[in-house]
């Protein structure tokens, strides 16, 4: 991918999601919900470009190598931003709640898996045609580890973004959730 469409393409994501999120500030919601929603339609109007086929910009723009750089891009957003939250918490923190964060975080990882698991394996099972096959059973089971999974993720450094950015990062709330995502993760 050359220089120019690479620098294009970050120039866009980066404008289009401060845009969102002061937006979203003026209307009294936190900025990072504008920026996610920016994210989100960005990426599914790049997906349905390059499945049109746009050809030009449009294949530099959506080319795998535009999708590994954007990649590369969001992996380091979310280091980042994990980075920031663990360097502004204290220790002592985290020790508020410790039985309540256990039983929350243990309920909370372990509910979303399960319901995902099953309800994935129930799904595939209805609608698609499954075969008694081994190999097709154990994408399948895969699969629905992995949806499982997917809806047990904690979405730590977000809820605690918008915490710092509303001015309520040093609540007790805040401080449950973060011991919580911790116990969880």
């Amino acid at each position: 991918m050359a220089l120019k469409y690479a620098l294009l393409l970050i120039g866009v994501v980066l404008a289009a999601g401060n845009g969102a999120g002061a937006l979203c500030k003026r209307l009294g919601r936190p900025p990072i919900l504008g920026q996610l929603l920016v994210g989100v339609v960005i990426a599914n109007l790049l997906s349905l470009l390059a499945a049109r086929g746009g050809g030009g910009v449009v294949d530099k723009l959506t080319g795998p190598e535009a999708e590994a750089m954007l990649s590369f891009l969001s992996d380091l957003g979310i280091i980042l931003v994990l980075f920031v939250v663990g360097f502004e918490s204290r220790v002592g923190d985290l020790a508020a709640a410790p039985l309540r964060s256990y039983l929350v975080a243990m309920i909370g990882a372990f509910l979303p898996f399960i319901t995902g698991f099953a309800g994935y394996l129930w799904c595939a099972r209805a609608w698609l045609p499954v075969e008694d096959d081994a190999t097709q059973g154990f994408a399948l089971h895969r699969a629905a580890l992995f949806f499982g999974g997917m809806l047990a993720a904690s979405s730590i450094g977000i809820t605690l973004n918008t915490f710092r950015r509303t001015g309520r990062g040093e609540t007790l709330e805040a401080r449950f959730i973060l011991s919580v995502a911790i116990v969880n993760d």
